[in-house]
């Protein structure tokens, strides 16, 4: 809010209208310059949570240049992927005007669904090297537990989870083609093989009964009602160009539009831990 109260957020994209003229450019020059801010603001924060209170619970293995390294390389993806992601939503909003908030919906679980599919092929090797699981009878175990029960992969994949923590954890991640099998390191040195079959056995049970869809499909209407509702919010709050915002769909209206949705994703935090 501070962007918009101080003239920056109105600036800026006066600044782009001129320079780069085309809305798509504009939209994700400010995209690109709310999602840099926002991470910069945040870091203590995500320091605090994902390096000092890691290591204070003894569960972090990494030194603060390897932690810090993987955040750049993480926020670095989320901001190129997120600025793409908050112009396509802008297209949509100046195209559909008053039902944006339905269409937004759609394009973001769309984008949640490809997401699934994409993150353990392109994504997770980023972090972890992936490496097919030794031969033994603890993996025949669990292919022949997973084909049992439908999912289609040929091998279990093991990663390299103690580069960066001594927490134990598997997965049965992608979709169709991309679906991989996957269990950390952790995972096969401090448990039992009793141990890792009941473990792959509940991540396999998330596969079979569709839980990735089912989420997909809360989200989806957790999503339109929040959109429906920032919609309302968001007009009432900038009314009569207040800080030079024209409408919903104008790029300089970004900060305030992200605030209202995150207040109210906030609010839906019960909804969200039921879900």
């Amino acid at each position: 809010m501070a962007m918009m109260m101080l003239g920056w957020a109105k600036g800026l994209r006066n600044w782009l209208e001129k320079t780069v003229k085309f809305y798509f450019l504009v939209a994700l020059g400010m995209g690109f310059f709310y999602t840099l801010i926002s991470t910069v603001l945040t870091f203590p924060f995500s320091y605090y949570v994902g390096f000092v209170r890691e290591h204070e619970f003894g569960l972090a293995t990494q030194t603060f240049s390897e932690w810090f390294v993987e955040y750049l390389q993480g926020n670095g993806i989320g901001l190129v992927i997120g600025s793409i992601v908050i112009a396509l939503l802008y297209l949509i909003i100046r195209a559909t005007k008053r039902t944006w908030w339905l269409w937004g919906t759609v394009a973001v679980v769309a984008f949640g669904a490809v997401l699934q599919i994409a993150y353990p092929v392109y994504i997770a090797p980023i972090f972890n090297t992936f490496e097919p699981m030794a031969e033994s009878p603890l993996k025949t175990d669990i292919l022949h537990m997973a084909q049992a029960n439908g999912v289609p992969a040929n091998d279990v994949m093991e990663f390299d989870v103690s580069r960066q923590s001594n927490r134990v954890t598997a997965n049965v991640s992608g979709f169709l083609e991309t679906t991989r099998i996957s269990l950390s390191d952790t995972l096969i040195q401090r448990a039992s093989p009793g141990g890792v079959r009941e473990v792959m056995g509940h991540e396999i049970g998330h596969y079979v009964l569709n839980h990735t869809v089912s989420i997909l499909l809360m989200s989806a209407v957790l999503y339109a009602v929040v959109f429906a509702l920032a919609n309302i919010l968001f007009g009432w709050l900038s009314k009569g160009e207040r800080w030079g915002v024209r409408d919903v769909s104008d790029p300089a209206g970004m900060p305030l539009l992200f605030v209202v949705v995150g207040f109210l994703f906030t609010l839906a935090t019960p909804i969200q831990n039921n879900m």
